[in-house]
């Protein structure tokens, strides 16, 4: 074999070591490109259940607000309810010291009122 015969073969070998390494990257590439298809697929997936959990956490958090505002109006009118009675039970006593205090119960007797027992 003659000088270009042997250049001729070094060139193709040459050829084909780049179309190997060629193929190689092309082949890592590839790789890659499905891990990174497959990490984008299992990103969207865990995108979509966290905007799920959001939503529901964003309903529990509305349910609660309303309970809580329930419960609110609740106290504040059991508050109110009780003011209420503490200003009857004071009318009460009150009218009890003035000795205008309402008739006992028919049918049932009354205690005598406090400096009406006279005197023994």
């Amino acid at each position: 074999m003659g000088h270009t015969a042997l250049a001729g073969l070094l060139d193709i070998a040459a050829l084909q070591a780049k179309h190997i390494e060629t193929y190689e990257s092309l082949t890592k590439a590839l790789s890659q490109r499905d891990e990174l298809r497959e990490t984008a697929a299992k990103s969207q997936q865990l995108a979509m259940v966290l905007y799920g959990m959001i939503g529901t956490l964003q309903d529990r958090v509305t349910r609660l607000t309303e309970d809580r505002h329930r419960l609110a109006q609740s106290a504040g009118e059991q508050l109110a309810a009780g003011a209420r009675a503490e200003e009857r039970e004071r009318k009460l006593a009150r009218a009890l010291e003035l000795g205008n205090g309402p008739e006992p119960p028919s049918g049932r007797p009354g205690l005598p009122r406090p400096g009406s027992w006279g005197v023994w």
